[in-house]
C-alpha cells in the first residue's frame, strides 16, 4: 500500500509542477512577443516556438494525470498503470526537452545580439 501512496503523491507533485511550468512558459511566450515582433526572422522565433510547444506538452501531461490517479486507485490494473506511467514519462521528457531547447536558443539570441553591438 505504501507504493500506491507514493505514486499518488508523485502524481500530485507532477500536477503542481505542470501548473507551474505552464504558467512560466506562458509568461515567457508573452514576454518574448514584443522582441519577436521587432525581429521576426531571428533565432528568437525558434525559442518562442519551443516554449509554446513545451507549454502545450505540459498541458497535455496535466490533462493525462487524472487518468493515472484513477488507475492508481484500481486494484489489478498494473499493466495499464505501467503503460500510463511510461506514456506520462515520455510526455514529460518531451516537455523538458522543448523547454531546454527554448532556453538554449534564447541564450544564443541574447549572446549573438550582445556580440553584434
Amino acid at each position: 500500500m505504501e507504493t500506491a501512496e507514493a505514486r499518488l503523491e508523485a502524481a500530485k507533485l507532477s500536477a503542481d509542477w505542470c501548473k507551474w511550468m505552464v504558467a512560466l512558459q506562458t509568461g515567457i511566450c508573452a514576454g518574448l512577443w514584443t522582441p519577436l515582433k521587432n525581429s521576426p526572422k531571428s533565432a528568437l522565433l525558434w525559442a518562442w516556438v519551443a516554449f509554446a510547444l513545451s507549454a502545450l506538452a505540459t498541458s497535455w501531461l496535466l490533462g493525462r494525470l487524472p487518468g493515472l490517479v484513477a488507475l492508481l486507485a484500481e486494484t489489478g490494473a498494473e499493466p495499464q498503470r505501467s503503460a500510463r506511467i511510461r506514456e506520462l514519462k515520455r510526455i514529460a521528457l518531451l516537455a523538458h526537452a522543448l523547454f531546454i531547447a527554448g532556453i538554449v536558443v534564447a541564450l544564443y539570441f541574447v549572446l549573438a545580439r550582445a556580440a553584434a553591438t
